[in-house]
This record gives C-alpha cells, sequence and structure tokens, in this order.
C-alpha cells in the first residue's frame, strides 16, 4: 500500500509541478522498494522466481531505453533503471541456483531398470539392504 501511495504521491507531485521527472523518481523509488524487499526472498530460495523473466524483462528494458527518441532524462530514467534492476535480479537468481547447486548433496542413483522393488535379485545396488530377502554378498546361508 505504501509503495503505491509513493507512486500516486509522484504523479501528483508531475501535475503540481509539471515536472514529469518527480513522477518518475517516484515510480523507481517505489519499485526499487519493492525490489530490495524481494531480494532476501530470492537469495534464500531462488528457485521461487523465474529467470527467464527477469533476464528478459532487462532486454526489454534496454529496447525501451533505445527506442527513446531524443535524449530526456525523464524518457531514459525508468527504461535504464528497469533493464538494471531486472538485470540485476537475473544474476542473482542465476548466481544463488549456482551456488545452491554446488552445495547441495548429490541425488540418490536412479532405481534399478527392472522394477526396483527389494525382490528383484537383478538389482544389484539392493543386494545387502534391510529387506532383501537373500543372504547379503559374502554371507552363507548355512
Amino acid at each position: 500500500m505504501l509503495l503505491i501511495a509513493l507512486a500516486a504521491g509522484g504523479v501528483l507531485g508531475w501535475i503540481l509541478a509539471r515536472q514529469p521527472i518527480m513522477a518518475v523518481g517516484c515510480v523507481i523509488i517505489a519499485d526499487l522498494i519493492a525490489f530490495v524487499m524481494m531480494t532476501p526472498k530470492v537469495h534464500r530460495d531462488p528457485q521461487s522466481e523465474t529467470l527467464s523473466t527477469y533476464a528478459l524483462a532487462s532486454v526489454g528494458g534496454a529496447f525501451a531505453a533505445g527506442a527513446v527518441g531524443e535524449l530526456d532524462l525523464s524518457l531514459l530514467l525508468y527504461p535504464v533503471y528497469y533493464c538494471l534492476a531486472n538485470a540485476a535480479m537475473a544474476i542473482l537468481i542465476h548466481w544463488r541456483r549456482a551456488a545452491s547447486r554446488a552445495t547441495s548433496p548429490p541425488s540418490p542413483p536412479p532405481a534399478c531398470p527392472s522394477r526396483g522393488t527389494l525382490k528383484d535379485r537383478r538389482c544389484p545396488r539392493l543386494r545387502g539392504a534391510p529387506g532383501w530377502p537373500g543372504p547379503s554378498p559374502g554371507e552363507s546361508r548355512a
């Protein structure tokens, strides 16, 4: 609610002062606050966000900045911010995913191609496991 009020305040400032840069600045501040609030969640659980969304949004911001007809700060400020903020989030997501892959335990081996049950004697991975119906390797049935 605070972020919407801040953005609305920027629009009100634009109407009263006739300065579009005020509205753009307030919208950027509101968006940046939301960005900062989301960063700990992405750092903690990078799988909760879609990397391609932020990467493509960054490309879209770059295209929007390139499409501006004249070099005017009030026209360029938001697209450049949008490009950089989304690129930063995409990099954070990629970096945290790579770090979590490097520290995560290895996945268990796949099940045996036959049925993979404990009664399936063709699966060498299961021999000697708890519940194995026969003797463990090296044991006799005596």
